[in-house]
């Protein structure tokens, strides 16, 4: 299968019902349906898109950059924190990282926090609109975030 601009070829060795001859399917998208921001990027990236979202917990396609941004965050909110409790939502976090308007990184960030949420190392309050992200004072999280972004990275890796 490969893109060439807006269209989708997708050839197979052996054609339908047996036939030897090679079969290919082209598809064109119209325009309005491709949103403005994939018209801007690469074909490669377009077709990531277009086949999903972040693979694995850990894997996020590749881009570590994100993730250790997130991290960091995390661990400015905790070293800065008055009381015993850290909170955000993820619009707070796409807006201080200043990826608002990336998809693709707020599915990764989001994908991070439920997997960390799913380990019992965040809390989550999903009442109201957006599900909103909580660490407590003298969790694991919240001491491996006071040590080093690289700590808490490494408990999302080791399984918590």
């Amino acid at each position: 299968m490969q893109i060439s601009g807006d269209f989708l070829h997708s050839s197979s060795r052996s054609g339908s019902m047996g036939s030897s001859t090679g079969s290919s399917l082209c598809l064109r998208l119209p325009r309005a349906m491709i949103p403005s921001a994939h018209r801007r990027m690469s074909i490669r990236n377009r077709f990531k898109i277009i086949r999903g979202g972040p693979t694995s917990v850990a894997g996020f396609r590749g881009d570590r950059a994100i993730r250790r941004k997130l991290f960091e965050y995390m661990r400015r909110r905790v070293l800065l924190a008055r009381g015993n409790v850290v909170s955000f939502t993820l619009r707070k976090i796409k807006r201080s990282l200043g990826v608002e308007e990336d998809r693709t990184a707020g599915a990764e960030i989001k994908a991070v926090l439920e997997a960390l949420a799913k380990r019992g190392l965040l809390e989550v309050d999903r009442r109201g609109r957006a599900p909103r992200y909580a660490v407590r004072r003298g969790s694991r999280l919240w001491r491996a975030l006071a040590g080093g972004a690289e700590q808490a990275e490494a408990l999302l890796e080791d399984g918590g």
